[in-house]
């Protein structure tokens, strides 16, 4: 079960994806067109998941960092992750979400892992920080954003500023000086919420987040 601050987060982020989606449902057109694109990728996402849990449990043992979840990402946040996309295409002049190629292209989530530390302190979340890095030197893994959630009310987030600029580093040294990480309010949760997220791409190519 989630903790209250994430349960109220997720379902806020629910209601609001459920809206959208009704949304772009009733434009008719190409957005009919989303449920069925949808129901592909999320074949796709449980198709990559083995391989993506493997390489998660392989990289964060959880006898030493802690308990791992993980699941494909459900059809139905598929569609409405899909219809999003689709309006602010539409909205910008553009087709939309109208073939697998793009849908595929506005799912940067296809695959989530949490691993929930059983010891936060900066020793141990270094120690995961190190086997990030080490997946990212040998092309194992690529982090494309971070976001260091806090609590807006003075909260410490549990990754120092040294360590994500490890990550940022890491990707940047692959050639990919393009990691988004958040900063400012962007990552100030007046619920409490605190996490490392961050957006990642397994080994198969699928995409991810995982969460710390």
């Amino acid at each position: 079960r989630a903790p209250p601050a994430e349960a109220a987060e997720l379902g806020r982020a629910f209601e609001k994806w459920t809206k959208v989606a009704a949304e772009a449902n009733s434009l008719g057109g190409a957005a009919k067109d989303i449920p069925n694109l949808a129901g592909k990728l999320q074949g796709e996402y449980k198709d990559a998941f083995a391989a993506a849990r493997a390489q998660m449990l392989e990289l964060f043992p959880e006898a030493e960092f802690g308990a791992q979840s993980a699941r494909p990402k459900g059809a139905s946040s598929v569609e409405a992750k899909l219809a999003k996309a689709h309006l602010k295409d539409v909205g910008n002049g553009g087709n939309g979400v109208t073939d697998a190629a793009r849908a595929r292209a506005a799912i940067d989530d296809a695959i989530g892992t949490r691993v929930t530390l059983k010891d936060a302190s900066p020793r141990a979340v270094d120690a995961l920080v190190d086997r990030l890095v080490g997946a990212i030197e040998r092309g194992e893994l690529e982090v494309t954003k971070v976001n260091n959630y806090r609590s807006r009310a003075g909260g410490l987030p549990y990754a120092t500023e040294a360590q994500v600029a490890r990550i940022r580093d890491a990707m940047a040294r692959r050639g990919r000086a393009d990691v988004e990480v958040a900063s400012g309010d962007r990552v100030l949760k007046d619920s409490g919420y605190t996490s490392l997220q961050m957006g990642v791409r397994y080994s198969n190519g699928a995409t991810g987040e995982l969460q710390v």
